[in-house]
């Protein structure tokens, strides 16, 4: 079915493509907890048990088993073909869509570009490592911005010489096209129209890359005083949407999803630095103001949003932007306060990461924030002068999508300023009321085989850096379950190519309805457990013990035939092997 469109088209149409929105239109969706639920819509019950999950864009059905993602959902609801659907949804999010596929060009065009990127991003940073010039640079990252050998590879951090086409010539000895290169935006045309030139000079590059750990696009500091232009980044291409995009999720995914919590700084710089120092679960606005779109793509992963920005008015002014986009889709939002003269970066490298850790946890709700650093402050304010602060964040207040975030809103403004609940109530702007419904979900194991094998598969979807983390992992012929079975050796394959599995990117790309089934089924469960990498050595310990008394048990059935065959050899071979297991046990 992909075949009709590139892969890229897909993915970018998917992530676009929020599963809440979209089935919103179809079924009357009520929040419960994380999830959200209806009746299912594709067999006849009483009870809802149809559950949609918005951070892992999932819909299952624990009655009929149904389970798939946005294109599923048109293609089985709305009786769609699976291009009409991509159609659909590209409409909706106002992304372009090529020619279906004419031919092989429009396919080898995005690849070209990829490889395009690719290319430029290993070249700026061989230069950084191996060029003249690019030794002062890679000085300057260790000694005076304290960033490792293991970051500046970790995020492929380049370095793009002085010079109008060093990049062009290295070009040409990959094969890469001018227009490849225009299309990809790393040269510009000479303003005379004869020829083009580097759009990257004399600076510190960073690859912009996407979920898949794909370079994109770029941004470049300026290490020159002649540039004016502290940050260059790369233009809007076919590959890199600006408003969809965040520096470091490509890195960051997996414990924003695991903490439910997110950090948002503002340079590349202040994420590679806190993210050497542990602080793993943000993401970077740079070359871009932050969108609805942006924060859309952060309520797949997170609950809670900190700002972590500069201590000046630049990163105040940066903060009100982001908490409008971020309370209109349902995020809390806190603000981390540094002292005056820091920035991420430089704090954490002079005051270290337990300290910023310490601030974090300290960090204060938006309301709070805006109380301290209200300009005068509220008591001091003519009755005009307050009344403008109030509505400012009534507004957002407003912007809140349910009742009871708007609720809570206003007892916190009521708090802080000593107005009635009521009489803030009366002043808000009226929106459209959402019901809001909260039921806790828990999470049981049991140490049946069948149950067993689930539980691994569970908490390897909803925490799949165990698959890189752990010291014990299962073989996949452990899992009796061939779905399971055949899902876990898909994992271990993204692990082998270098990715972090995409789980719910497995939804649209199963092969069978009972993998997806299957797949669903585990994506939608939520679970309990605190301690969950502790959760999963056990639980991959107690399927190790049952695979083995398993194999006991068919070996021993071997034995018995070898020995009534009378070949002795083979009896032999069993019997070692048996007694290796049984000591392992």
């Amino acid at each position: 079915m992909s075949d009709y469109f590139p892969d890229y088209i897909i993915d970018q149409v998917r992530q676009a493509s929020d599963i809440i929105d979209v089935l919103s239109e179809f079924l009357p969706l009520k929040k419960r907890s994380r999830n959200w639920l209806c009746k299912c819509p594709f067999h006849n019950e009483k009870t809802p048990s149809f559950s949609v999950s918005q951070d892992k864009q999932i819909y299952h059905c624990f009655g009929c088993g149904k389970g798939g993602n946005v294109f599923t959902f048109l293609m089985e609801h709305e009786q769609m073909s699976f291009p009409e659907a991509v159609k659909f949804l590209a409409k909706r999010a106002n992304i372009p869509l090529p020619e279906p596929k004419r031919d092989a060009k429009t396919s080898e065009k995005y690849a070209r570009l990829y490889y395009a990127n690719e290319q430029a991003a290993d070249f700026f940073h061989q230069q950084l490592l191996n060029h003249r010039d690019g030794e002062k640079v890679l000085a300057y990252l260790h000694e005076t911005r304290g960033i490792t050998d293991e970051s500046i590879s970790e995020f492929n951090i380049g370095f793009a010489p002085d010079g109008w086409d060093n990049l062009l010539t290295f070009s040409k000895s990959k094969q890469i096209s001018i227009d490849e290169l225009r299309d990809a935006g790393l040269i510009i045309r000479r303003e005379s129209g004869d020829g083009f030139y580097d759009r990257f000079r004399q600076r510190l590059v960073f690859p912009i890359f996407d979920l898949s750990r794909r370079p994109i696009a770029f941004g470049a500091r300026a290490l020159s005083s002649r540039d004016t232009i502290k940050y260059l980044n790369s233009p809007e291409t076919p590959l890199y949407n600006k408003s969809r995009v965040l520096y470091g999720l490509s890195h960051t995914r997996s414990e924003i999803r695991s903490s439910r919590e997110a950090l948002i700084v503002e340079g590349y710089m202040d994420l590679v630095g806190i993210y050497q120092a542990g602080i793993q679960n943000a993401v970077a606005v740079s070359g871009t103001s932050f969108t609805k779109e942006h924060a859309l793509l952060l309520e797949r992963y997170a609950d809670t949003v900190n700002l972590l920005f500069d201590a000046d008015p630049a990163g105040q002014s940066a903060a009100e932007r982001c908490a409008e986009h971020l309370f209109s889709v349902g995020l809390d939002v806190r603000v981390i306060l540094l002292p005056e003269g820091h920035d991420p970066d430089s704090y954490v490298r002079e005051e270290g990461s337990d300290s910023l850790k310490e601030r974090i946890s300290e960090s204060l709700s938006y309301f709070e924030f805006v109380e301290r650093v209200a300009d005068p402050p509220f008591k001091e304010r003519g009755r005009a002068g307050q009344q403008m602060l109030l509505k400012s964040q009534l507004r957002l207040v407003g912007l809140a999508p349910d009742d009871v975030m708007k609720a809570l809103m206003l007892k916190e403004l009521s708090d802080i300023y000593g107005i009635t609940e009521d009489m803030l109530r009366s002043a808000m702007p009226k929106t459209e009321r959402r019901p809001v419904e909260a039921r806790p979900v828990t999470y049981r194991v049991d140490t049946n085989r069948p149950q067993l094998e689930r539980s691994v598969l569970v908490l390897l979807v909803s925490h799949p850096s165990l698959l890189q983390t752990s010291e014990n992992l299962p073989e996949a012929d452990w899992f009796e379950n061939a779905e399971y079975r055949d899902l876990y050796a898909q994992a271990v394959k993204s692990i082998e190519d270098g990715n972090e599995p995409d789980f719910a990117a497995m939804v649209g790309k199963a092969e069978t309805e009972s993998i997806r089934k299957e797949l669903t089924a585990l994506l939608i469960e939520d679970n309990d457990v605190s301690d969950w990498e502790t959760a999963f050595g056990e639980f991959v310990q107690k399927l190790k013990a049952a695979y083995r008394d398993k194999k006991i048990r068919q070996l021993s059935t071997e034995l018995a035939q070898a020995e009534e065959s009378g070949n002795e050899a083979t009896v032999k071979s069993l019997i070692e092997t048996i007694n290796e297991l049984r000591n392992e046990k």
